[in-house]
């Protein structure tokens, strides 16, 4: 019985663990801020050092003017951008990532299948060997 209990609070652990991590309490979650929209004012060339096209966007209820992490846009086109807190350099909401990536959620996954696999095999090793089933004994034909 006390096997089971033990089988039982691993996977409870796996599952503790698995939530924990897709939740992005480690450390895993996607950047953070508002989404709003922004017109490429001056465009710069892909082929310079260090190209950031020029953006202005309204954020906040006031109108702003910042460095996007990108280069070769149309002046006057817009887009989505996603403006982080405090920052110089807003970036296209398309290349940030909103979730919890792939890696890290298989890595989850594959936590919470070891710790399961795990406890059934210690309850596999654990268990007495004359508690193991026996065919039962053939009647007598006569």
């Amino acid at each position: 019985m006390l096997v089971l209990l033990v089988v039982g609070l691993v996977g409870l652990g796996a599952a503790v663990g698995l939530v924990w991590v897709l939740s992005g309490v480690s450390g895993s979650a996607a950047v953070s801020g508002e989404r709003v929209t922004a017109e490429v004012l001056t465009s710069t060339s892909c082929g310079a050092p260090d190209a950031h096209d020029t953006v202005r966007f309204t954020a906040g209820g006031e109108t702003r003017e910042a460095r996007l992490d990108g280069c070769g846009h149309a002046e006057g086109e817009t887009f989505e951008v996603v403006v982080p807190a405090g920052a110089t350099t807003v970036m296209m909401a398309g290349a940030v990532p909103e979730g919890v990536p792939l890696a890290t959620r298989l890595t989850a996954l594959l936590l919470a299948l070891s710790a399961v696999a795990g406890g059934v095999y210690a309850f596999l090793v654990r268990r007495p060997i004359g508690s193991r089933r026996r065919s039962p004994a053939s009647p007598a034909v006569g």
